[in-house]
């Protein structure tokens, strides 16, 4: 049985991601999953980007349109409670490098199965810095 308060903040140690991986892998499942938009998911970025939230939603919602206008193929996202990691969110993940990774160069085009996808480049470069500085003392 789901807690009720994991659809509205990120559940306490629901997978072995760091930090700043697991913030952005559930509110992307929450926003896929509450388009056009949700509070919780601003609430929770707030808590996680700071002043960086809005921002970092704005470009979160940008990465996930241009990613479902290039896809050539049905991308699969857990529910936001979700405890495993699916192998299209883990491609998403290493595609912005989060976590001190460094972005894997092909994971965009091998998400989308569109040679354009890697335009949306822009956009993780900067989901990731937007992360890293939150993180920062």
């Amino acid at each position: 049985m789901l807690k009720a308060d994991t659809m509205t903040r990120p559940p306490q140690g629901w997978t072995t991601l760091p930090p700043e991986s697991r913030a952005l892998l559930w509110a992307t499942r929450h926003m896929v999953m509450c388009w056009p938009g949700c509070p919780s998911v601003t609430a929770a970025l707030i808590e996680v980007l700071g002043e960086e939230a809005m921002g970092g939603e704005h470009l979160l919602r940008c990465l996930i349109v241009g990613i479902s206008r290039r896809a050539h193929r049905r991308i699969e996202f857990g529910s936001p409670a979700c405890r495993q990691v699916l192998p299209d969110e883990e491609l998403l993940l290493e595609a912005i490098g989060l976590d001190g990774a460094e972005p894997a160069p092909d994971a965009l085009r091998l998400l989308t199965g569109c040679g354009k996808a890697p335009a949306l480049a822009p956009l993780t470069a900067e989901l990731r810095r937007v992360f890293a500085q939150a993180h920062r003392p």
